[in-house]
């Protein structure tokens, strides 16, 4: 998953020439969690208003609506779903990383800040 505002701009950096792509582009020496918030109670609507904004991604918004209108109760969270306490967790479990440098320059060796 990309976002925009993760991205220093370059001159020869090509953004997005497809909603999930980056052309050109270094990579940093730690990693993110972006916390995605699609499926709460309207979902249905949102994924009505997307489907018209992302004509590329339209089919996935429609098979997404017909999912919920189908099964209004369904719910994604499994048994190994768990709750988020911090970044640093995630790190520690190797859900994402941090390189020392990084940790370095974040003030400690742990990464904790």
């Amino acid at each position: 998953m990309t976002k925009y505002s993760l991205f220093r701009l370059k001159q020869d950096l090509e953004l997005f020439p497809n909603v999930h792509f980056v052309n050109r582009a270094q990579l940093a020496d730690v990693s993110c969690l972006l916390l995605r918030y699609k499926l709460i109670s309207n979902a249905y609507d949102l994924a009505s208003q997307n489907q018209n904004a992302f004509p590329g991604t339209s089919r996935g918004y429609s098979d997404f609506k017909e999912k919920i209108r189908l099964h209004p109760d369904y719910r994604m969270r499994r048994g190994t779903a768990a709750e988020f306490h911090g970044a640093v967790e995630l790190v520690e479990k190797g859900l994402i990383f941090m390189s020392l440098n990084y940790r370095e320059f974040a003030g400690t060796s742990q990464g904790r800040r």
